[in-house]
């Protein structure tokens, strides 16, 4: 009868062992230290949107916002005019590599003609003489041909054009429908857009030379040129990191918070637990 028990113990440990391997090989993991801030928009009325990474980064909710529901938890509705998401320092950061998340619900035609802005991080500077950089990173939809615009880098007269980009076509975030948009960029690499987990584009980054913000804010439901967001928005993160595809899937399937309490638990913590459950029970 006991070896009977022991058998039984090791043939669930086994059984663990396996599943675990497979959870590893099918989660991907994020580095905690990579997380820059997470924003859920989970606060109905309030004035301030909570950053959950424990990285103290609040933002400031401008305007009169609204909530609806969201993809996980509620969202944040945009009324593209004054309502906007102002987080007003990240530090002077190194951003050679990195990641922008987000889920939006966009309320506009494609083709009405306006500049609705998504996010804008980094931010310009102009020396008064005639030279401006774009140190930022955007997402925005651009009035001028009705096209998504993912930017890069900066535009700088004096070192050439950072990647700057478009990815076409009316159904890329449709009028109505969630849509989890991602871009990733590295300095010597290139710059990938993800649309509901799939790759839609490429940005070439080769000539990318960035040593740090020209401006330290991030800018949620508007462009750097304060063009603003109409619609809602969820989920939205940014990371130092490029995120591999599968992670971008799992983060876009889980939630930012779902996926990411991954970081705080090592398998072998989990392993040990579930052994001494396995103890206890046989």
């Amino acid at each position: 009868m006991k070896v009977t028990k022991a058998v039984l113990a090791m043939l669930c440990f086994s059984v663990f062992s396996l599943s675990l391997m497979l959870i590893s090989t099918s989660e991907a993991r994020i580095p905690a230290d990579s997380v820059v801030g997470t924003w859920l928009f989970n606060e109905d009325g309030a004035e301030v949107a909570k950053d959950r990474s424990g990285n103290g980064l609040d933002g400031v909710i401008e305007g009169s916002p609204e909530w609806d529901d969201g993809v996980f938890g509620k969202a944040l509705e945009f009324d593209g005019s004054e309502v906007r998401v102002v987080i007003s320092s990240i530090g002077k950061m190194e951003m050679e590599r990195g990641s922008i998340v987000l889920w939006v619900k966009p309320d506009f035609d494609i083709d009405d003609g306006v500049t609705y802005g998504l996010i804008g991080i980094g931010g310009y500077y102009n020396d008064g003489l005639g030279v401006k950089d774009e140190m930022c990173h955007q997402i925005f939809k651009w009035a001028d041909n009705s096209n998504w615009f993912f930017r890069v880098g900066f535009d700088d007269p004096n070192n050439g054009v950072g990647a700057n980009g478009f990815a076409t076509g009316e159904d890329l975030m449709p009028n109505g429908e969630w849509t989890h948009t991602a871009m990733t960029w590295e300095k010597d690499g290139d710059s990938l857009v993800y649309i509901n987990g799939e790759k839609a584009g490429t940005l070439s980054t080769a000539t990318l030379t960035l040593t740090s913000w020209k401006r330290e804010q991030i800018f949620i439901g508007t462009s750097w040129n304060d063009q603003k967001h109409k619609g809602l928005m969820d989920e939205v993160g940014l990371f130092t990191e490029a995120l591999t595809q599968d992670e971008i899937k799992d983060l876009m399937n889980r939630g930012l918070d779902g996926a990411l309490s991954l970081t705080a638990v090592s398998p072998a913590g989990k392993l040990s637990t579930t052994w001494a459950s396995t103890k206890v029970q046989y």
